[in-house]
């Protein structure tokens, strides 16, 4: 309201709107500072693995996160929900692995890299998470001999 100094004082009124646009000030930032996962080479397609899960205190899309996976992921052994955070097999690791020599003390293993993202427009803002998806051996061979029938006399 606003008056003026006559005798008598008039005044008139308005309504004013005030918009407070924030900045895109924060990164997001993940839950967890790294991730470790085991899971059996025989895994059906599509098999839940991990959720990942990142914050980001500002408003409106600068807040809103969405994932990807960035490194890693050659071949494509894996999905990643961009909403969600849910990273689930897209191949079976049998394929995947068969090259690889399982030992007590070699495992397969994927270290991928998820990048969470917030919509600011036009510079979003963003972090990385690192996770190890480590494949261990089923038990679905028959054990075998490495040498012929050996013939002792005694």
């Amino acid at each position: 309201t606003a008056y003026d100094l006559g005798i008598p004082s008039l005044s008139r009124s308005t309504t004013v709107t005030v918009v407070i646009s924030t900045l895109n000030e924060f990164n997001p930032t993940f839950t967890d500072t790294e991730l470790l996962r085991f899971v059996p080479e025989d895994i059906p397609l599509n098999t839940y693995i991990l959720t990942v899960h990142a914050d980001d205190p500002d408003c409106g899309a600068a807040g809103q996160v969405r994932y990807a996976l960035t490194g890693g992921n050659n071949p494509p052994l894996f999905t990643l929900n961009a909403v969600t955070g849910e990273l689930r097999s897209n191949s079976p690791f049998v394929n995947a692995t068969h090259s690889f020599q399982f030992s007590l003390l070699q495992k397969p293993e994927f270290d991928l890299t998820v990048t969470a993202t917030d919509q600011a427009s036009p510079v979003p803002r963003s972090s990385s998470l690192a996770i190890r998806v480590g494949i261990t051996d089923s038990n679905d061979n028959a054990p075998t001999f490495d040498t012929k029938p050996v013939t002792a006399v005694m």
